[in-house]
């Protein structure tokens, strides 16, 4: 089974074109042909997005979805020292970065914005580009 990390802003709040790939993901996760993962941090973003820029019982729905397909994986205290000491400008990136890394057996960290992962030891590309 193929391993990925769903890093924060992928897509869950629809913004567009990245919203239809994202279902992709989770379509494929659904069909247990890739397993995705995430922490806290990027649940954490998206409710906070979803809830301000729309309501809560949206927020709830979201996440209870993105739930279904998605295992969270836990942040280190070593993880956040490596990401505070780390060349990354976003703290948050650097989190996710050291978290995937520490995970061991992940194949690409799945983001929006491919700069902001310029420092990465994994691949990193977008959800449109893994289906390329």
């Amino acid at each position: 089974m193929v391993e990925q990390f769903l890093a924060k802003k992928t897509g869950m709040a629809r913004r567009e074109p990245f919203h239809r790939d994202v279902i992709g993901l989770f379509e494929q996760a659904e069909e247990n042909k890739i397993r995705l993962l995430t922490t806290t941090t990027s649940i954490t973003t998206a409710w906070y997005m979803l809830d301000k820029y729309g309501d809560l019982k949206t927020a709830r729905r979201a996440i209870a979805g993105i739930l279904e397909f998605t295992s969270v994986i836990p942040v280190s205290h070593r993880a956040v020292k490596l990401a505070v000491r780390s060349d990354f400008k976003d703290l948050e990136d650097a989190v996710q970065h050291f978290t995937a890394l520490e995970a061991g057996s992940i194949d690409a960290i799945i983001t929006r914005n491919i700069s902001d992962f310029k420092h990465s030891l994994i691949q990193v590309c977008t959800a449109g580009d893994y289906f390329s």
